[in-house]
Parts: C-alpha cells; sequence; structure tokens
C-alpha cells in the first residue's frame, strides 16, 4: 500500500497523497503515504481536528453525503463546509485537496487524496484517483487488509497489481495471452476490444492495414510499422464531432466519460424506450448508472436514446460498429452525442455477464479528430 500511495502521489504531481482506512467493526483507522504506515501523522490529524481518527472519518462520510467525491479547489472551499478541517489543511500549508472515499460494494474501507496539486490539473488528478480508488478499495475489502495492514505494506501486493511488466519478469511461466488475472485471482481484467487489423469495420470504411517499413530481418535496426486506418474502425468512441460540426472533436472530452464504473446489461434486437428504462433501473440498484455497455446484437432506437440522454448517463456503449441502426445511424448519434454522451462502439461483450464493473476506455489523444480508436477493459472484483 505504500508504493500505492507513492505511485499515486507521483501520477498526480504532489507529495501530498495519502490512504486513509477505516474498520468500522473495530473503529480502528491506518495512515498511510509514501512513507508507509504513520500513527504520528493520523495522531495529528485526529489532535489538529479535535477529533478521535475514527471521528475524523466519520466527519468526512458526512461532508460527501450523496458526492463520487470532494473536489475542493481552494481552502475557501473547504471552509465552507468544514471549518476545523479547513485550519488542519492550512496549519499543514496545503491549498487545495481532492478527497475519494474507498468503497466496495457500499461499504467504506476508507479515503484517499491528494493535496496541493497543480489546480490547472484537477480534473486530471480527479480521473487517478477514481480509478485509484476503484482497486485500492477491491484490495483492501478482498484480503482484510485491516487487520494486516504491516504485512500487506511489507509484501507491497498493490505495486505488484498496477506493474505487470515486472509481475511477468517475476512469473515467467505465466502467459501474457491467457485471460489476465493479475496477483490477485479475485481481480478479473477483462479485455473487450477487438483485434484491430481483423476487426469489423462500419460499411465503406476503409480496413486497417499495417506495413513493415523497417525490419530486423532485412537488416534494419529495429522492426517498424506504418499503420493506416479510419478513427472508427474496430473498438473505437464517437466525439460529438462526428454528426456535429460545432461540436467537440476527440481531444476535447477529457477522460471522465471514459473511466470510471459501468453496467454492462445484455439484450437482444432493438432496445426501445422500455427496454432503456429497465436497463437504467438495474444500472441505478447497481450504483453504476453512469456508463451504460449493451452486450449482444442490440439497435439503440431513437426513442430508447431519449431515455439514456434524460437519464444523464457520461457513456453508452454497444458491440456494433454503430450505436443506432446501420442504414440510418445518423438520428440516434444526434440525441446521444448532443446531450454530451460518449459512444463507445465495437466492444466485444461475448462471455461478459450482466453487472457491475469498472470501466477503462480512454481514446487516443487525436487532435481535431471526430473519433478515435481505444483499449477498453473491464475490472471486476
Amino acid at each position: 500500500m505504500t508504493s500505492a500511495a507513492a505511485e499515486t502521489a507521483k501520477l498526480c504531481g504532489t507529495d501530498n497523497c495519502a490512504i486513509y482506512t477505516v474498520d468500522k467493526s473495530t473503529r480502528h483507522c491506518s495512515f498511510i503515504n509514501a512513507d508507509g504506515v504513520r500513527k504520528d501523522v493520523l495522531d495529528l490529524i485526529a489532535s489538529s481536528m479535535e477529533r478521535t481518527p475514527y471521528e475524523v472519518a466519520e466527519t468526512w462520510e458526512k461532508d460527501l453525503g450523496d458526492r463520487d467525491c470532494l473536489i475542493l479547489r481552494n481552502l475557501e472551499e473547504v471552509n465552507a463546509i468544514d471549518p476545523v478541517w479547513c485550519k488542519s489543511l492550512q496549519s499543514e500549508g496545503l491549498t487545495n485537496i481532492i478527497l475519494y472515499p474507498l468503497r466496495f460494494h457500499q461499504n467504506l474501507a476508507g479515503f484517499i487524496w491528494a493535496a496541493s496539486f497543480d489546480p490547472d490539473k484537477i480534473m486530471q488528478v480527479k480521473d487517478i484517483l477514481e480509478l485509484t480508488s476503484f482497486i485500492i478499495a477491491s484490495v483492501i475489502s478482498n484480503h482484510q487488509l485491516f487487520s494486516r495492514i504491516e504485512l500487506m505494506t511489507t509484501v507491497d501486493a498493490f505495486a505488484q497489481f498496477i506493474d505487470k511488466e515486472e509481475y511477468y519478469r517475476s512469473h515467467p511461466e505465466k502467459s501474457r495471452r491467457k485471460e489476465d488475472k493479475t496477483v490477485f485471482d479475485s481481480m478479473l481484467v477483462k479485455d473487450i476490444s477487438q483485434e484491430v487489423f481483423n476487426c469489423n469495420v462500419f460499411p465503406g470504411d476503409p480496413q486497417p492495414t499495417g506495413t513493415r517499413i523497417m525490419s530486423i530481418t532485412n537488416g534494419d535496426v529495429c522492426n517498424l510499422t506504418e499503420l493506416k486506418m479510419c478513427a472508427h474502425n474496430g473498438t473505437h468512441v464517437d466525439a460529438p464531432f462526428h454528426f456535429i460540426n460545432d461540436g467537440m472533436t476527440i481531444d476535447q472530452t477529457g477522460l471522465e466519460p471514459y473511466v470510471g464504473k459501468c453496467y454492462v446489461a445484455r439484450h437482444t434486437g432493438n432496445v426501445t424506450a422500455e427496454n432503456a428504462e429497465a436497463i437504467m433501473e438495474k444500472a441505478k440498484a447497481a450504483d453504476s448508472a453512469e456508463r451504460i455497455l449493451i452486450a449482444g446484437k442490440a439497435t439503440v432506437t431513437s426513442e430508447a436514446a431519449k431515455v439514456f440522454a434524460g437519464a444523464g448517463i457520461k457513456l453508452l456503449g454497444n458491440e456494433s460498429q454503430t450505436v443506432g441502426p446501420e442504414d440510418a445511424p445518423k438520428e440516434v448519434h444526434m440525441i446521444l452525442l448532443s446531450a454530451e454522451v460518449a459512444l463507445l462502439e465495437g466492444i466485444v461483450l461475448e462471455n461478459v455477464k450482466e453487472g457491475s464493473y469498472f470501466l477503462s476506455a480512454a481514446p487516443l489523444n487525436l487532435g481535431g479528430c471526430d473519433g478515435a480508436p481505444c483499449r477498453a477493459y473491464l475490472l471486476k472484483s
């Protein structure tokens, strides 16, 4: 966990990043940063806030309410929520903070935060913490780290999980081509992307090709491949600019729509408004209603698109190369893209069960483009 805190701090561009674990059954808390488990810092936080460590956690949980996280851009915003907390941060010379809860199956396992980061990178820091919070909460809950935090900081299991190269070097008998379960058997990483050169393409779009322009076999210093493809080949995302001439291009959409909790629903045939409402109900019950992935040979109708757009979802994904009818895709695209719903098309969900997952489907940063290919995958505990 120490390495997890250190790596997260590095990604966020700040030295002020920490994990605060909470065991509600014992009312025990721990503070972990890049220097390890720090009881002295835990006591200092509690003392400066005039509360016990567990009461500090209770206060933060209350401050969060129904929000996914607290984004406090300056101390004035902190003071508006909790003057005592503001005074504590001020005494440490901190200027801003993002606080994320560590939740697993709706149970609070702790918090992770980054403070005094570059304010211009606030959304980047938020995205990093969101992904990190999911993984850390899963690790803590699945392996009952509350009662053996010292052991896990020594084993450094989380660092092994995020560093696949080190894992494969340490376990040469493991094949990279097999389904990736990494270090923890309980953490599944499911690739839902098509292989690019053999992928499906929308009728009329060019097929991706690769040309070997340098070859070690031919005496060159390295192998080098030139790619030629459409931005909408295989597994890809659509930007509003795809159908809206003054809409955002893919580099302007940010990463938030493509990374976070999602709900996979299985359906065959046309997705009606009634079907869409049923999918949203199941997604809300699973606390994963911001991103919807539809598995199966399904076509989203305009009526269903209006339901999804009205629900305020961030992303809609499907297995076909277009989210709407293949012979008339414009209307569905216009409804969803006008509502700034990101579209993830051409995913592979054949062996994925219905339920809640963590999605990562960040597109390539192609400046000025109407879409981009992506490597989409799901995480499941």
